[in-house]
């Protein structure tokens, strides 16, 4: 992941890295692999696999390799795919790189066995997807790639000193909490292997600064900051940025108490059971653009490996942090918000979070946990749960859990909107799990819409929320993935786990579901249920074992209209909407 920051006003070089000038243009590897396994493919076409570098297409059909790419991609910029020419040849592969932005696509196809493709975007985007396909595939053989290389080339504006530096990237944050900027007169440290200390020492002597901004082109071990730098503990310094290029890579990120950072295009990844990125009692914090993974070679773990694999994200307590436009793969947990205090006052309550447009992919616990007030889920994408009870797993998978602790905690203003869960895109893989989708079991919760989001499971809660008080769930889409199992996925609003407690004011509209179960207090209207046997007469394509889902109801469905259920129906129209 590489990101450009806008014309730079000075820079203090840590390394034999100079000052970029004078360049009509520059060339950039987004993507320059030996082990395709290590890109991180999406991978698309009945029982299509990868292990490091052989693939194997057993049935005829379509089968495409392709990897979403996130940076800044400007109209007139250059993207160049490359492949082994003899490889290509031989295996009758043909290039794709597709594009999306201000309402526009524009997609390049390669001819079969061609080994280059380079197109010029037509339109500035934040988002590509580079890859490479066998169309009609009639050769079941496995075969083996030895390289895919992907070139940026843009044009590079002199840098000056003494210039006014700006982000040239707008970062969304929680409304109310302060918006990222990039300070007029900051240093700008480019930091590889020339350069003898670590990033945990340039912060630790005080050499970084609030204002600064790194460009990390190497790898670093770890790195920790604490209420004892002091440097990053007043709300109002400006922001430090750390960005990275090259494949740059940190094993851990660990924050407490610090203000004011932004963390981007980062590759984060080491062997723990703990979490990757944790923040403590923070405020200011933004992970955007970053590559959270738990290891690369998920496809040979078992199930004891996945039950002790890494967790993504933990942002405790604290406000105003963001997690924008990443990608997790490969983990235990995804991304978990939370706070539990002695002093759960509605002050401490208050995350003010955003999690945005985040992929999330192959986990194994939660997606992501809601568990504060002032909580915002907007835009994310979350495939594939693994290991269950049969896996002697006990944990039950939820795609978004939230719950209230201590007994007696309400969470106020949660908003759970525009997501997209498929809990398997492969129903032939191993280590299947039927997860949950939304739930909120314990404790109440307040103030809370549940809007605009899809869930696809075999499990019987799509959305669920026992208690409740001023709530709306509305335009959801709910359904089984699998109409072998019996199960019907639901929708539901009922009393708390004592009996005790009804609903207060939850209206459940406008929602698609197998099934709804709504508590006599809870106020239910113009909702369509279709029976999980009925998918075929109602739904555009749904079928599992041809690997396609879209639960989007037909023009001549007589439950069909436009306000009903989710516009997100299914990977492919939750990837363009929400990562465009």
């Amino acid at each position: 992941m590489t990101f450009y920051p806008g014309k730079l006003s000075a820079i203090a070089v840590l390394s034999t890295i100079s000052l970029m000038t004078n360049a009509d243009y520059v060339d950039t590897d987004i993507i320059n692999a030996n082990n395709m396994s290590e890109v991180g493919f999406s991978l698309y076409g009945k029982g299509i696999t990868l292990s490091g570098n052989a693939y194997q297409f057993p049935e005829v059909g379509h089968y495409c390799s392709t990897k979403t790419l996130v940076g800044d991609f400007k109209a007139g910029d250059i993207v160049t795919l490359r492949l082994d020419e003899q490889e290509a040849l031989d295996n009758s592969l043909a290039l794709r790189l597709l594009t999306w932005g201000a309402g526009q696509y524009k997609g390049f196809g390669g001819r079969t066995g061609e080994a280059k493709l380079t197109g010029e975007l037509a339109f500035d985007v934040s988002t590509i997807s580079v890859g490479f396909c066998r169309y009609h595939n009639k050769d079941f053989g496995a075969f083996e790639l030895s390289t895919f290389n992907v070139v940026h080339t843009q044009d590079v504006i002199e840098a000056e000193h003494n210039s006014v530096a700006e982000s040239s990237e707008l970062v969304p944050v929680y409304p109310s909490c302060r918006e990222y900027s990039r300070g007029r007169e900051e240093q700008i440290f480019v930091l590889d292997d020339s350069e003898p200390r670590t990033l945990q020492q340039l912060f630790s002597d005080g050499t970084i600064q609030p204002g600064a901004t790194v460009i990390l082109r190497r790898h670093e071990s770890a790195l920790s900051l604490h209420a004892g730098h002091k440097q990053l503990l007043d709300e109002k310094a400006p922001w430090i940025t750390i960005v990275g290029e090259q494949g740059a890579s940190i094993g851990s990120i660990n924050l407490a108490y610090v203000k004011n950072i932004r963390f981007s295009g980062l590759d984060i990844s080491r062997e723990t059971t703990g979490y990757l990125v944790s923040t403590y009692a923070t405020e200011n914090i933004i992970f955007d653009r970053n590559y959270i993974t738990g290891g690369y070679d998920y496809e040979t773990w078992d199930s004891h490996k996945w039950k002790n694999v890494a967790n993504g994200m933990m942002l405790r307590r604290g406000k105003c942090s963001t997690a924008y436009r990443n990608e997790l793969a490969n983990l235990r947990m995804g991304i978990e918000t939370y706070v539990r205090d002695y002093n759960m006052s509605q002050e401490v309550q208050s995350l003010k979070v955003l999690l945005k447009n985040n992929l999330i992919k192959n986990i194994s616990a939660d997606f992501m946990r809601p568990i504060g007030s002032d909580i915002t889920i907007d835009g994310n994408i979350g495939l594939d749960h693994y290991v269950s009870v049969e896996d002697g797993d006990a944990n039950h998978d939820d795609f978004i859990q939230g719950f209230a602790y201590p007994l007696g905690t309400e969470f106020d203003n949660v908003k759970i909107i525009n997501n997209f869960y498929q809990s398997s895109t492969d129903i032939s893989r191993p280590y299947q799990s039927e997860g949950q989708g939304i739930v909120i079991f314990d404790g109440l919760y307040t103030n809370f819409l549940i809007e605009n989001n899809t869930v696809i499971s075999d499990h019987w809660h799509g959305i669920t929320v026992y208690w409740g008080r001023d709530g709306v769930i509305k335009n959801n889409t709910v359904m089984a993935l699998d109409d072998t199992t019996g199960r019907y996925m639901w929708i539901q609003s009922e009393k708390d786990k004592s009996g005790k407690y009804n609903p207060e004011n939850v209206v459940v509209t406008n929602n698609v579901a197998n099934r709804f179960r709504l508590n006599a207090n809870t106020v239910g209207r113009d909702n369509v249920t279709v029976n999980r046997v009925e998918v075929a007469d109602h739904l555009v394509e749904f079928s599992p074992y041809e690997l396609t889902f879209d639960a989007a109801l037909k023009e001549d469905s007589l439950y069909y209209q436009e306000s009903i259920g989710s516009s997100l129906t299914s990977v492919e129209k939750s990837l363009d909407e929400i990562l465009k």
